[in-house]
């Protein structure tokens, strides 16, 4: 594994014992888990005028119901067509010269997951990924159809 230099500022979601590391620039806004509400299918939150589907994930980065996570936090994840929510328990500001990215190694990359690389910084190290590639491995799009309706403008 090697390490790359880089120019980013990270966010560090912190999902239980995981850390998981975004590019700042990709999360807009930080919302209350305890807003998040139902609307079907997909859990929703209303923000920026709109409602968005919110996801919970586990400390290896898979879906779960979101009353078996709760989490204090709605981090909101910019996507080209609109946002997202990911939950989780606190989110920070990295500051860039304390941190060291890796390259996952080949045989540990896959198309499957969520995770890029690994981000070393001075209290550990956090997985890294994109809210493209957690929207496409999570199936963001495909509860779309379960919110479609609900996006009249909304006063938030």
């Amino acid at each position: 594994m090697h390490a790359v230099t880089h120019r980013e500022h990270y966010a560090l979601l912190h999902i239980g014992a995981t850390r998981l590391a975004l590019a700042q620039h990709e999360v807009r806004t930080l919302e209350a888990g305890a807003d998040v509400g139902s609307g079907g299918e997909a859990r929703l939150i209303a923000t920026t005028g709109r409602r968005w589907p919110v996801l919970a994930i586990d400390d290896e980065l898979r879906p779960v119901a979101l009353n078996a996570a709760p989490r204090r936090i709605c981090a909101m994840l910019a996507l080209p067509a609109g946002l997202f929510g990911l939950l989780c328990d606190e989110v920070e500001v990295l500051p860039q010269a304390r941190t060291v990215l890796h390259a996952l190694p080949a045989a540990m990359a896959s198309a499957q997951s969520a995770v890029l690389g690994i981000l070393a910084f001075e209290r550990g190290i956090a997985v890294v990924s994109t809210a493209a590639r957690l929207a496409a491995v999570l199936r963001v799009e495909a509860h779309r159809a379960s919110y479609d309706a609900l996006d009249a403008p909304v006063n938030a």
